[in-house]
């Protein structure tokens, strides 16, 4: 769209400007204004070229508008074509501002504190007296040109700027003013940029997962206006989303449907497990497009993509797509080379997802302490994630752990992929850890938290994994003989190594990636309609 399209859109989706005027000296501009429905004043050719300021420009328009229409305006308001992310919304609230205050003018304005330095004579000088960080400087306000609003007995003086003015602050992201090439590219970008909302869990029942990927998937997708919808159950997520800076929304339960109905996303990502035909129905009665990750609900059918990489459907539908090839793998993995592993267990990893709400945890230490007994200079380390609930208890049975010195404890790390790459056997749940330890050839022990994780695509069907089963089902007994095997067998554990070399898990976050965006950029917005 031409420059000038998304000011005079800006104005006429204002629900408080009455009159929305072009002044323009170019035929080419009065056409398209008039065109995209706004009403044009012709300028006199004194007021036109490069040196003339806006003052007497919005002056002579607005004097020529009241005579041709015989009235007097109350407020002028002045919003200029090089400012394309002016919002009406914000046009608004500067009018409702000075209509409820005593002020002549409102400028538009954003906060652009920096390092900065001025000239005084021949020598540089700061502006600021101590140096920190620019969160810490104090508040420096630089007028964006976007908005300026006015009582109309103010410009009777040659001027729009009263004796008494205040700023409207818009955030950095909308506070464009084009002045070069760069400014255009920037704003052009941000203008073609699509909505994504993801709605996601994280709480001490549905673990941190969930939250990791759509982060993952939230940093790949920067290019667009993100913005993440949780419910008031989710603590944890919350943390971590606050923690990456992004918009979000908390939500009670029974107002999440409408919550990104009113978002208006042009896709929104689920990533809460199940979901229902109801919920993706009347979020696809907008026109939004539906992308869902490990969803074996009745919504699956409905939405335009799902994403089941570690579980299989129920049922087979062309707009679900299963199996580890669609593994979203983070960085930390993908640039992590697998160590080279000789079949001898020296160092084994014990980590059973951000909650193991079962305690597996210290249930397959205790076990472990057993076989250390007969087994020197074996290690073992501990991962537990950040809705681990059962601190209190591991952290006293340590205390009293005749091996304590042969056990590591790590809390919550951003590492992990360093301690997975460091061990020669882990033992963990049946959830997407499984993947991360495959991609680094580690001979895994999977020991399900429920009877959803006993369905992993993996589980059963690559031998560098032991699926030991549910947890509720599993005996200490078996366990314990598991594990004794391996560590007695290296010839196992070398085949359980060459197993994993099948599996090739780099290339699935590109390829969702890819099929969100061909989504996201489609045209047909019933594609998949139920």
């Amino acid at each position: 769209m031409p420059l000038i399209y998304y000011a005079i859109n800006s104005c006429l989706n204002s629900s408080l400007l009455s009159y929305v005027v072009v002044s323009t000296d170019d035929d080419e501009i009065a056409l398209l204004a008039e065109k995209f429905g706004a009403r044009v004043h012709h300028r006199p050719t004194t007021l036109g070229g490069d040196k003339v300021t806006l003052d007497p420009v919005i002056i002579e328009a607005v004097n020529h508008i009241e005579r041709e229409d015989n009235l007097r305006f109350n407020l002028v308001v002045t919003v200029q074509p090089t400012s394309p992310l002016t919002r009406s919304l914000d046009i608004d609230k500067v009018i409702e501002r000075l209509y409820d205050s005593d002020y002549d003018t409102i400028l538009s304005a954003t906060d652009d504190r920096h390092l900065c330095w001025t000239k005084e004579n021949c020598d540089y000088v700061p502006e600021y007296s101590e140096r920190v960080n620019r969160q810490q400087l104090p508040p420096r306000y630089r007028e964006t040109g976007a908005i300026i609003a006015c009582r109309r007995d103010i410009i009777e003086s040659g001027t729009r700027i009263g004796k008494k003015v205040s700023l409207y602050i818009t955030p950095p992201n909308i506070s464009f003013d084009i002045d070069t090439v760069t400014d255009l590219f920037l704003c052009e970008s941000i203008l073609k940029r699509k909505k994504i909302t993801f709605v996601v869990t994280g709480n001490k029942n549905t673990g941190t997962g969930h939250i990791y990927r759509s982060l993952m998937l939230a940093n790949e997708l920067v290019q667009h206006e993100i913005s993440f919808i949780i419910t008031n159950d989710d603590i944890i997520a919350k943390r971590l989303i606050k923690e990456n800076n992004y918009p979000l929304y908390s939500v009670s339960k029974d107002r999440l449907t409408s919550a990104v109905i009113d978002h208006n996303p042009d896709i929104v990502i689920n990533d809460i497990l199940d979901t229902s035909l109801e919920y993706i129905k009347k979020i696809k009665e907008r026109s939004i497009k539906v992308v869902n990750f490990e969803d074996l609900g009745p919504g699956s059918k409905a939405a335009n993509l799902v994403f089941n990489a570690l579980y299989p459907a129920k049922e087979s539908s062309p707009n679900i797509l299963s199996g580890p090839t669609y593994f979203c793998l983070r960085d930390e993995f993908i640039y992590t080379p697998p160590r080279e592993k000789t079949g001898i267990i020296k160092s084994i990893l014990l980590t059973f997802g951000g909650v193991d709400e079962n305690n597996i945890t210290l249930r397959a230490l205790k076990i472990l302490e057993g076989i250390l007994s007969l087994n020197l200079g074996i290690h073992i380390t501990i991962i537990t994630g950040s809705g681990y609930g059962h601190s209190d208890e591991l952290h006293s049975h340590l205390k009293t752990s005749k091996e304590y010195m042969n056990i590591k404890l790590v809390k919550h790390t951003k590492r992990i992929s360093h301690y997975m790459n460091s061990s020669d056997l882990a033992i963990t749940s049946g959830g997407r850890t499984v993947l991360e330890l495959a991609s680094l050839k580690v001979p895994t022990i999977t020991i399900c938290q429920n009877t959803r994780e006993v369905s992993h695509f993996l589980l059963g069907k690559n031998r560098g994994i032991i699926n030991m089963g549910l947890n509720s089902v599993v005996t200490d007994a078996e366990l314990e003989n598991t594990i004794s095997d391996l560590i007695a067998n290296s010839d196992r554990v070398k085949s359980m190594i060459q197993s994993l070399e099948e599996i090739d898990l780099t290339k699935g976050k590109s390829l969702v990636i890819k099929r969100i965006l061909n989504l996201l950029n489609s045209e047909d917005k019933n594609e998949q309609r139920i």
